[in-house]
């Protein structure tokens, strides 16, 4: 005796719809593993804009820092010439001169050493920032492709549990009688997220609480036929 005699129309397709029901749980499952590898993948391509920025950043503030460096340099020389220069005055009026070349050189050189210390904290600053940003990538690299392993891992999982319950699906079709099957799809097609419920003791719906004319609650009881709730449109099966 196949499971249709056994089982009868009505049970069989209950069990038809709960294969369905797993085969739609299990890829819920399966979508939702995406958007977590989504959202590790968007963190590490944020991580690696902002460290691209923050190196442009620090090679602009060396390259800025160099330059300060030559300027504080040749200030230095300026300053130490036109000290020389200052012991080898013959007069008031060169001595003069020369005082105010100095004290000019001395004030740039103040603000050539100035810029320097500031491009030198940014340059640190920068490589510090970096540095962090790194480490984070890096971390949000473990994490990702721990996550992928896992993911990869529970993907195979959920599609082999697809597989079973399709072919659990495939068997559970050819046992079935062909009319039965195709309002089955048919009701499985609509809106609805329900394909059967129940025809309860008081003669209403166990989906949409519809009563169900008395005519109709016997034929559904005496299982003679398949019969549609005008309310909500799915089948209604008896509970003993």
């Amino acid at each position: 005796m196949d499971d249709t005699s056994a089982l009868g129309t009505f049970e069989a397709l209950r069990s038809l719809e709960e294969i369905d029901r797993n085969i739609a749980g299990f890829a819920a499952q399966l979508e939702a593993l995406s958007p977590e590898l989504f959202e590790s993948e968007r963190r590490m391509a944020e991580l690696e804009v902002r460290a691209e920025a923050v190196a442009k950043s620090s090679e602009k503030a060396e390259s800025r820092l160099r330059k300060s460096e030559r300027a504080a340099k040749a200030g230095r020389e300026t300053l130490k010439r036109l000290q020389q220069r200052g012991q080898e005055v013959q007069n008031l009026k060169q001595h003069t001169a020369v005082r105010a070349e100095t004290d000019a050189a001395r004030r740039n050189l103040e603000a050539a050493e100035d810029e320097q210390l500031q491009e030198m904290q940014e340059v640190e600053e920068a490589k510090a920032k970096l540095s962090v940003l790194k480490g984070q990538f890096t971390e949000e690299r473990a994490a990702y492709e721990s996550l992928k392993s896992e993911t990869n891992a529970r993907r195979a999982e959920l599609e082999s549990e697809i597989l079973v319950e399709r072919d659990r699906r495939a068997n559970r079709e050819l046992r079935l009688d062909g009319q039965a099957l195709r309002l089955y799809e048919s009701v499985r097609g609509g809106k609805t997220r329900h394909v059967l419920a129940a025809l309860t003791p008081d003669g209403v719906c166990g989906h949409c609480y519809t009563f169900i004319p008395k005519q109709r609650q016997a034929e559904i009881r005496s299982r003679s036929r398949l019969h549609l709730c005008e309310g909500c449109g799915i089948i209604l099966y008896p509970v003993e």
